[in-house]
């Protein structure tokens, strides 16, 4: 479904869009482009719905770009962000955006941070303007965070082997090679991270 300016009908935007912006770029206000339909058996299917799956059935009619798998669970998110993954468990500064499919849990992602598609970040804090790409899985620990510095960004080799090792009896650590460019395209780190 697209949303149209009240100021002028031939701009029209998808969801996403219309809920970033919040006004046109004119002045306007966007309004659906069409008011979906409900049949009575799915009025009477949704009086015995609990409120929070009313309102999702609800929704879906009017954010069709929306997959249903976003979701955001005990997080603070700052205004301006575009969330199309999962949020659970940490702080989104102002302007991130998280890309289709990923997954972010227990991190502080700090302002204009840019996740890519497809990217799963556990314990992970980022600085300003740092860009995860696509793909890429970043963890780090409770007691010590993977740490991604300002305009930085974290590109794992494309030919990523993983090595699982035991040191003692309780531990699985698995070695992984990481590469990290600037926005530069300069080389800042590159090496082995070891996480478990």
């Amino acid at each position: 479904m697209f949303y149209k300016s009240t100021r002028n009908s031939a701009l029209a935007v998808d969801s996403a869009t219309a809920i970033s912006q919040g006004i046109s770029a004119d002045g306007g206000l966007f309004v659906p482009s069409e008011i979906p339909s409900i049949t009575m058996d799915e009025i009477r299917q949704l009086s015995t719905m609990r409120y929070a799956d009313r309102a999702a059935y609800i929704f879906a009619k009017y954010l069709t770009d929306f997959t249903g798998l976003e979701s955001v669970g005990n997080t603070l998110i700052a205004d301006g962000c575009i969330i199309e993954g999962s949020v659970e468990n940490s702080i989104i500064f102002r302007g991130v955006k998280v890309g289709r499919g990923s997954v972010v849990r227990n991190s502080i992602l700090l302002q204009d941070t840019v996740v890519g598609s497809g990217v799963s970040l556990n314990c992970v804090v980022t600085d300003k303007n740092a860009v995860i790409r696509d793909g890429r899985t970043l963890s780090g620990h409770e007691t010590m965070p993977f740490f991604i510095g300002q305009k930085t960004s974290a590109v794992f080799s494309h030919n990523l082997v993983n090595f699982f090792f035991r040191l003692g009896k309780q531990r699985l650590f698995c070695l992984r090679y990481l590469h990290i460019v600037n926005a530069d395209g300069y080389c800042t780190y590159r090496g082995i991270l070891i996480s478990h």
